[in-house]
């Protein structure tokens, strides 16, 4: 998978084309995370080509784009940011309830509003230090 996503984003890189990688439930999205990051480390060290998915109706959203940002600076690459509110409200919240464990998302969209506004903040804070 890892040299798939290498070629793929070689030849991106060489079209000066963008990558977005996709959010998905949050049971898959950790290994998500590990790729678009390393992609991240990889490809956007001049320029951002691969942009990660963030899903501000998620209670963890924050911390992670935080802990993501913060990385990135560390590591000296450029974070790419796609900032969405969410599409598995039913099925996170379904799932959580089955599995007897924390509801992972907002209570409502007036809470997923404030996460996302908030993460526009971060990430304009993040342009102004041009590590976006």
């Amino acid at each position: 998978v890892e040299q798939r996503l290498f070629q793929l984003c070689d030849r991106a890189v060489e079209l000066d084309a963008k990558i977005l990688v996709d959010a998905e439930q949050t049971y898959f999205q950790p290994m998500i995370d590990f790729f678009a990051n390393k992609l991240m480390y990889r490809y956007n060290q001049e320029k951002v080509h691969v942009f990660n998915t963030y899903q501000c109706y998620l209670k963890a959203t924050p911390s992670q784009l935080i802990y993501d940002a913060d990385k990135a600076e560390v590591l000296g690459y450029k974070l790419g940011a796609k900032l969405v509110r969410g599409a598995y409200m039913e099925q996170e919240r379904q799932r959580a309830l089955d599995l007897n464990y924390e509801d992972p998302i907002y209570p409502d969209k007036a809470h997923t509003n404030s996460c996302y506004h908030n993460m526009v903040e971060i990430l304009l804070k993040q342009i102004e230090k041009q590590k976006c």
